[in-house]
């Protein structure tokens, strides 16, 4: 069972220290070894899917711009809005198809606000199929469902402890909303 208290308690340590450090080198080093405990070298017989599957603490770029007409167009933008997002998503590495991760909780697809997601009328993340594949390190996700539409593309690295990152668009009529977030993996 996942212990969100104490995720939520990591969440809150790692917005607090990136806001006071403010040097994401110095800060991702601290971070790393203190509250994530992550940073150990990963043994190489291991199964890739333990190695990729787990529970992501990431932070990044939201940028919503909208429309005025109904279609997204350079020419018509009337608004830009860009946020810094925290995220706690959680992957996991198909068994029987290592070329396919599923994703929970990825803001834009199966979390987010009503007209702000691909699956619009989702309320448990494990209900909407969110699928990337996954070739080597790269991720892609292409998701249509109901004219809205979730597409990007990422990376999955293992070195010394698994980091994620991932650069998607979401696009529903007069809304488009990019992502530019990266992380890494919670060791158990």
């Amino acid at each position: 069972m996942i212990n969100v208290k104490a995720i939520y308690i990591k969440l809150i340590a790692y917005i607090t220290f990136n806001i006071l450090f403010k040097k994401r080198g110095i800060f991702t080093g601290f971070f790393c070894l203190v509250v994530l405990g992550a940073c150990t070298p990963t043994s190489s017989d291991s199964d890739p899917g333990d190695e990729i599957s787990g529970i992501y603490i990431m932070t990044g770029l939201r940028t919503v711009d909208t429309y005025t007409d109904g279609i997204a167009s350079e020419n018509e933008k009337t608004e830009t809005t860009q946020t810094n997002i925290s995220l706690v998503i959680k992957v996991k590495l198909i068994e029987n198809n290592q070329d396919k991760v599923r994703f929970y909780g990825l803001e834009g697809a199966d979390t987010g606000n009503f007209d702000e997601k691909v699956f619009s009328n989702c309320i448990k993340p494990e209900h909407c199929p969110v699928y990337a594949t996954l070739n080597n390190t790269k991720l892609e996700f292409d998701i249509v469902q109901n004219g809205r539409s979730y597409k990007g593309s990422g990376t999955i690295t293992i070195i010394n402890q698994t980091v994620m990152q991932l650069n998607s668009k979401f696009q529903n009529g007069n809304i488009t909303i990019e992502y530019d977030i990266s992380g890494v993996r919670k060791r158990n």
